[in-house]
């Protein structure tokens, strides 16, 4: 997708898992800066609304818009001026999530050294939804001795677990490890960190909301993308660009 946006040949990437050094953000900050000053950032958009050939944002005139925030967030910016949109958004739903980091010593979560993790049946004694064995996975997440495990709780199949005091998070993560690693160790690190809008869910008929959402924006030059809509692992986005600038095309 690369090479074709930027005209030039790539070299095939060996395969496993990747991601930037100093983690995602630094891939939207590379981005950010290769587009310069075409890109403003730590605006917050007010409204959309109607505009002949294109869209008033916020008062200013543009030929299209990408909306690429969570759904409920789009449906607020356009509940006033384009309320049959705001309906079509206002289906779509994200169950909150709330991630727990332990630093423990290597030597005490020698099950941790191999592999990506693991995921939790429904009905096993267990409240974390999977652990990611962080530093397993990627070089320098964590100091040298030492592992990092992220244990995420919540989602829609328990998200009362999600408003959990961190301590209390803390501690199920740590009872869940012992049960599952055999790792009863006090961790060296511990942190939060909560998403009120976390894992995009997607229920039955999904691909028909998504199907009326896209129509309803497309008769305002409103093209949609982001997790609620056809994927959201980083491959189901980073392939949703090309449903995008096909999108966009049709109306240039």
């Amino acid at each position: 997708m690369l090479a074709r946006a930027t005209g030039k040949g790539s070299s095939r990437t060996e395969t496993g898992m990747w991601a930037p050094r100093g983690g995602l953000g630094k891939l939207v900050e590379g981005f950010a800066a290769a587009l310069g000053p075409r890109v403003h950032r730590g605006v917050t958009v007010q409204a959309l609304a109607p505009a002949p050939d294109g869209v008033f944002v916020d008062g200013q005139k543009w030929d299209a818009v990408v909306l690429a925030i969570p759904a409920p967030a789009a449906a607020a910016l356009v509940v006033d001026t384009m309320p049959e949109l705001a309906s079509k958004l206002r289906v779509f739903h994200r169950a909150p999530v709330a991630l727990v980091y332990l630093g423990i010593p290597e030597d005490e979560a020698r099950k941790a050294r191999d592999g990506f993790g693991f995921l939790v049946a429904q009905g096993e004694d267990l409240r974390v939804l999977g652990v990611v064995f962080e530093s397993t996975v990627w070089p320098e997440r964590a100091p040298a001795g030492f592992s990092t495990l992220r244990c995420i709780f919540g989602g829609g199949r328990d998200p009362q677990a999600a408003a959990l005091p961190d301590r209390d998070l803390i501690e199920l993560a740590r009872r869940d490890l012992a049960h599952a690693l055999g790792t009863d160790a006090t961790p060296k690190h511990a942190s939060v960190i909560k998403w009120e809008r976390g894992i995009a869910q997607y229920g039955v008929g999904h691909r028909d909301h998504v199907k009326a959402a896209v129509a309803a924006g497309r008769l305002q030059r409103i093209a949609l993308g982001g997790a609620d809509y056809r994927g959201a692992g980083v491959n189901d986005l980073c392939a949703d660009a090309d449903v995008i600038v096909a999108e966009l095309r049709t109306w240039s």
